[in-house]
């Protein structure tokens, strides 16, 4: 008899307002933005295997932002810029590209070279399709610089 060994990824389910809060304690520097991600160039996934062995490798493809990002008033003017979203891989579990179809409330870090848009497999950066009490839970985070618990548990997340 032979022992296999089993794989599994464990991960909180996301929430945008514990997300938040990780993001405003970090010491990278993060914008919470709302609208639209749209590829600038051909997506190739080295996930999908051309021979049909997925090589779960982390990868990245260079976007444009359209839509607004949060100030103390809500959200600002509308912009257009170009991003960069990294799809990252644990083992034999990675994020994936955000779909453009609907609007979406999106963590950006803040870097040098730009706005960068991570894609882990756990999630947590990205919430398609924000319903306005969310939206409107996040306002008040960011009025605050932190969600309360009491906010965390209405999105429907244990606090930590």
């Amino acid at each position: 008899m032979f022992a296999q060994s089993a794989h599994a990824l464990s991960c909180m389910r996301p929430n945008i307002a514990r997300s938040f809060n990780e993001f405003a304690q970090s010491d990278d520097i993060y914008v919470l933005g709302f609208g639209k991600i749209t590829p600038t160039q051909k997506i190739i996934d080295p996930n999908k295997g051309k021979d049909g062995v997925a090589k779960h490798e982390s990868y990245s493809v260079q976007a444009s932002f359209s839509g607004r990002f949060m100030g103390k008033s809500g959200w600002g003017e509308p912009k257009t810029l170009p991003v960069r979203v990294e799809v990252q891989c644990l083992s034999i579990w990675c994020g994936g590209f955000p779909s453009g179809k609907q609007d979406a409330i999106a963590f950006f870090q803040k870097t040098k070279s730009g706005y960068v848009l991570n894609m882990g497999p756990c999630g947590g950066n990205y919430k398609a399709s924000p319903t306005s009490q969310e939206q409107s839970i996040l306002k008040s985070c960011f009025r605050n610089n932190k969600c309360s618990n009491a906010q965390i548990e209405k999105l429907g997340g244990t606090y930590r």
